[in-house]
C-alpha cells in the first residue's frame, strides 16, 4: 500500500477536487470543515440542523444554541416555528423533536410538528401538549434536521 502525504489538495482548475463516484474513503482521524453548503455524498448523512429552545423563559421564548438555525418565532403557547438560516434542497428532510417529559403539574406532555402543517425547505413548526391536547410552553425543546441542502 502506498502513502501519500500532503499538507494541502487543491484541484488544478480551482478549489475543488472531484472524487470519483463509488470511491470509498476511510477516515482514522478527525474530518473536519463540511460546510453547510456542501451537498457531497460524505457529508448528505450529517446534520444539517439543531436548535435548544427554552420555551418558558419568563415569557418571551429564546434559543439556548443552535446551528443553521436564524431563529424562532412564537405562535403562542406552545406553538413555536423554527427557521433554518440556510435552505434545504427540498421539503422531504427528517425533522426530530423533543423536550422535557413534565410539566408543573406532572402531567405527560408530547412534542411534535405541529398538526396541520408540514416541513418546508425553509421552517417547521413544533408544538407541545399535554394528554388532553392543550399546549404548553415547555422549558428545554429540541429539534434537528437531516436532508440535503439547497
Amino acid at each position: 500500500m502506498s502513502v501519500i502525504k500532503v499538507d494541502q489538495i487543491q484541484g488544478s482548475t480551482g478549489t475543488t477536487v472531484t472524487i470519483p463516484s463509488g470511491t470509498t474513503i476511510v477516515n482514522s482521524g478527525t474530518a473536519t470543515n463540511f460546510g453547510i453548503s456542501d451537498t457531497n455524498s460524505s457529508a448528505s448523512g450529517l446534520v444539517k440542523h439543531w436548535i435548544n429552545i427554552n420555551g418558558n423563559s419568563g415569557g418571551t421564548p429564546s434559543v439556548r444554541a443552535s446551528f443553521n438555525s436564524s431563529g424562532i418565532t412564537d405562535n403562542g403557547t406552545g406553538d413555536f416555528t423554527v427557521t433554518y438560516t440556510n435552505n434545504l434542497a427540498d421539503a422531504d428532510a427528517s425533522v426530530q423533536t423533543t423536550h422535557n417529559s413534565k410539566n408543573s403539574q406532572n402531567d405527560y406532555n408530547s412534542c411534535y410538528l405541529y398538526h396541520g402543517t408540514i416541513p418546508t425547505t425553509s421552517t417547521y413548526r413544533v408544538a407541545v401538549s399535554n394528554q388532553s391536547g392543550t399546549k404548553h410552553d415547555s422549558m428545554y425543546i429540541a429539534g434537528l434536521t437531516g436532508g440535503e441542502m439547497a
